[in-house]
């Protein structure tokens, strides 16, 4: 048997506690063509089983497909919600685009373009801000081989970035440690960025240099400074007389001999170390946050590069430090999270996108230009997993929705067919339809139906509904095609679960003809009340008397449908009358608004083993009968109403409590005209005489509380009327 057996449903308490442990009414079963319609009316949670079956993070689900249990997170559902236009949206031209949420698609890409420009100029900034201005940068070597070409590419003006994808960009920075800042010296680290920055005239590259060269011994090297500074003012001042004793000079011969002792230091040191000197001579002592100077002029001094090397070990850790400082200023950057959920949240939806097949397209083509007036040719986006429309010589570029040649039922038709495209690709078994046909006119409901038999004829399919066009389209297009349940949730009941509605009532809730030809000849021997019965069948009489013209039973049933009258209706003659006097064990039944208001509402009316779906639709249809007639029959009784002139409920409503400034009397108002099962007028009955949508549109609990309200309410305002309290403006109580 091809079926779903659930254990447990639950979803932040919204199910009875018996769903916690479901043993009865637990089985649902595919027809011979895959189909079951589960029928959920208002309140039952139908929204919160469809978000169970999604796994949403409250909910608990537990059941049996094919021998294989599953557990929460074990998902082999496919779920299409209602639509909202999400897998349809306007191009740039005469274009729509066509594809799995590509709405969201859209905006995520959008949002993801802008994330990623903030990104890269943020990574600009950072390495542009610590000195490195271009990819020649001698900075960039304190990084390896990945880091430097990644960097490279964010400050080079041509390309920043532009070639490195999202996911590389994500990487690079993921792959940086969490590091915490180090206090350091910021002085030296700006003299390691500036000086490294100008490259050939970098006193810490001439050190490298140094560091890696022979060094030979000069003591006269201490003596290089102050020779070089003599020189300097001899060849400015050129004064016969001292500049600072004032003693008789020969300037000219000074400065020879100074210069040849320069020449004679200089002569066993190496070009680098020429260099080098030159370079530490312009440090001023407030620079030369290293100690350089000294350091190097006394190794050379010794001739021991020994020395050097508390000063070379103090650069690199600074080097260390910098290649840090800039990582960590990288790995900080404020908008990189929201990038890597745009990210995520952007793949994860192509990745559970439907893989559009040549044939599939083809297929859409020609299915929507049948199903439509309109002509379209359908093409693959390039690159992408969506689908370009086009109307042919149809121009819509900056046109106003409203105006678009698509109407929003055409729209939501392409969007719908698309998810039929997605789920029919999936690898989930099981398809999950929340009311397909809910926001569609009556000409493309049965397009939709068609399409779900078609399209996923592959597929399991659920059909979750409260609405019964869905029943009967399916029932008319492919006859047996699917099993029908009713989810029932009710607080305490011991009949919760999925209700299976049998051959014999599915005929009788799809056709009207099988439903009449009932009403004539083999509902008698199912009836467990005669008298509930006929009662409960009032409106539905009146409806069927409407319809075929029998004018004279109509305004008969009519007395026994609004609670100020008080005639005697023989409805037993009525009724047979109407369909036959065929078994009946009465012959005549008089009965009058009182009697109807005697009446125990509890009670079962035909067996609830066979018709179990009848006789909850009867039984809700007695209880609407008595509540409007019970309202009616107060209403005019406390405010002495004038029927004539005020003879139906949603008027005699008005007239009690007239719309008027007063809070108290608008509040009154409001609480009976919201309530679903007054304001009814059993239009139902007058039009398709569809005698099970409004009562079980409306859960057994629903009713009862709404039942119980409603009691209470008129029970209060009986007491309010005897203390002629009742609202500014109203007649007292005169009963």
């Amino acid at each position: 048997m091809d079926n779903i057996i659930f254990n447990k449903i639950q979803n932040d308490g919204i199910f009875d506690k018996t769903f916690n442990d479901l043993v009865k009414n637990n089985s649902i079963c595919f027809s011979s063509q895959g189909i079951i319609v589960v029928y959920a009316p208002n309140g039952t949670g139908k929204t919160s089983f469809i978000n169970t079956l999604s796994d949403v993070e409250t909910s608990e689900i537990k059941f049996w497909y094919k021998d294989i249990e599953y557990n929460k997170g074990q998902n082999i559902f496919s779920i299409i919600l209602d639509q909202n236009d999400r897998n349809i949206i306007q191009g740039d031209t005469k274009d729509f685009y066509l594809g799995e949420n590509i709405r969201k698609e859209f905006e995520l890409e959008e949002k993801l373009r802008n994330c990623r420009s903030q990104v890269i100029e943020e990574i600009i900034e950072k390495v542009s801000s610590l000195n490195i201005k271009n990819k020649s940068s001698a900075l960039l070597d304190y990084f390896d081989n990945d880091e430097k070409n990644f960097l490279s590419k964010a400050i080079n003006n041509k390309n920043k970035l532009k070639d490195t994808s999202n996911k590389d960009i994500i990487s690079f920075i993921n792959n940086i440690p969490d590091m915490d800042e180090v206090k350091c010296d910021m002085s030296k680290l700006i003299f390691l960025m500036q000086d490294v920055s100008q490259n050939t005239n970098s006193l810490i590259l001439l050190l490298q240099k140094l560091k890696d060269e022979e060094l030979k011994q000069n003591e006269n090297i201490i003596r290089y400074e102050e020779n070089i500074d003599a020189i300097n003012i001899l060849k400015k001042y050129n004064n016969h007389n001292c500049i600072i004793c004032d003693n008789k000079i020969n300037p000219e011969s000074l400065l020879e001999k100074k210069q040849k002792n320069e020449q004679e230091i200089l002569k066993n040191l190496d070009e680098n170390t020429k260099e080098i000197l030159k370079e530490i001579l312009k440090l001023r002592i407030q620079d030369d946050v290293f100690n350089i100077k000294d350091t190097v002029l006394n190794t050379i001094k010794c001739g021991n590069k020994a020395l050097l090397e508390p000063l070379i070990t103090d650069i690199e850790n600074y080097k260390e430090l910098y290649k840090t400082n800039l990582l960590r200023e990288i790995k900080n950057i404020e908008c990189f999270q929201e990038f890597k959920n745009l990210e995520k949240e952007y793949n994860d939806l192509i990745a559970n996108q439907p893989i559009i097949e040549n044939e599939d397209i083809e297929f859409i083509q020609q299915f929507i230009n049948d199903c439509m007036d309109k002509k379209f040719e359908i093409t693959r986006v390039k690159d992408k997993n969506y689908l370009q429309i086009q109307l042919e010589e149809q121009e819509i570029l900056n046109i106003d929705r409203n105006k678009l040649p698509l109407s929003t039922g055409e729209q939501n038709f392409l969007s719908l067919f698309m998810e039929f495209l997605r789920v029919k690709n999936s690898t989930n078994p099981i398809v999950v339809i929340d009311d397909p046909v809910s926001s569609f006119d009556s000409i493309y409901k049965n397009k939709i139906i068609y399409s779900i038999v078609k399209v996923l004829e592959k597929k399991r399919v659920i059909l979750l509904t409260h609405n019964i066009d869905v029943i009967r389209l399916l029932k008319s297009q492919v006859g047996k095609s699917f099993n029908l349940y009713i989810l029932n949730n009710t607080k305490g009941s011991d009949n919760n679960g999925f209700i299976e509605v049998n051959n014999k009532e599915l005929v009788l809730l799809t056709d009207l003809s099988s439903l009449t030809n009932f009403f004539r000849k083999d509902v008698f021997v199912e009836i467990q009340d005669v008298n509930l019965f006929l009662y409960s069948m009032i409106p539905f009489l009146r409806g069927y008397a409407h319809i075929i013209g029998n004018d004279n039973l109509y305004e008969q049933l009519t007395k026994l449908m609004h609670g100020y009258m008080n005639d005697n209706v023989d409805i037993a003659d009525i009724y047979k009358k109407l369909f036959g006097d065929n078994s009946f064990t009465l012959e005549s039944l008089s009965v009058n608004v009182d009697d109807i208001l005697s009446i125990d509402l509890n009670s079962e009316i035909l067996n609830i083993k066979n018709y179990p779906l009848l006789n909850k639709t009867l039984k809700h249809t007695l209880n609407y009968l008595y509540l409007r007639l019970f309202v009616e029959k107060e209403l005019v009784n406390i405010f002495g109403i004038d029927t004539t002139n005020h003879n139906m409920l949603g008027s005699i409503i008005n007239e009690a409590f007239p719309a008027n400034e007063n809070f108290e009397i608008n509040k009154k108002r409001v609480f009976l005209t919201s309530k679903k099962t007054l304001i009814n007028e059993f239009n139902h009955f007058e039009g398709n005489l569809s005698i099970f949508q409004p009562a079980i549109d409306i859960t057994d609990s629903t009713l009862k509380k709404e039942t119980k309200d409603i009691k209470d309410f008129i029970e209060n305002l009986k007491k309010e009327a005897v203390d002629g309290t009742i609202g500014n403006g109203n007649r007292e109580y005169n009963g």
